[in-house]
């Protein structure tokens, strides 16, 4: 019979788990940047808001945008979905066989389902 060798790397030495434009990992100089911004220097910085800002526009706001991001995530903060919106989620879900995993495809299923 024909064992072939299997060979393993050392932890996560040369695996890829997922491209991204969002960030950028120097595992040999011990760095870890966004959007082209050193993450150590963003954290001793800047906000959360202008963090969060970067990461979804890829650049940093200037200070009407942040201005405006903010009461943004104020409303987002301060939204509540109707109870029957919930009522009808729970209702969906409830359907779904126990051992399926959450998921988003499953979520939006019931976000979805006329309630």
């Amino acid at each position: 019979m024909n064992n072939p060798t299997t060979t393993f790397s050392a932890g996560l030495e040369g695996v890829i788990a997922c491209a991204t434009r969002l960030s950028h990992v120097d595992g040999t100089a011990g760095k870890l940047i966004f959007s082209g911004h050193n993450a150590v220097k963003l954290a001793e910085t800047k906000t959360v808001e202008e963090v969060w800002f970067l990461l979804h526009e890829g650049r940093l706001p200037s200070a009407d945008e942040l201005n405006a991001f903010r009461i943004k995530v104020e409303v987002w903060a301060n939204f509540r979905a109707p109870k029957s919106r919930w009522s009808s989620m729970r209702a969906a879900t409830s359907r779904f066989p126990p051992s399926a995993p959450p998921s988003r495809p499953s979520l939006a299923t019931a976000a979805s389902s006329p309630g």
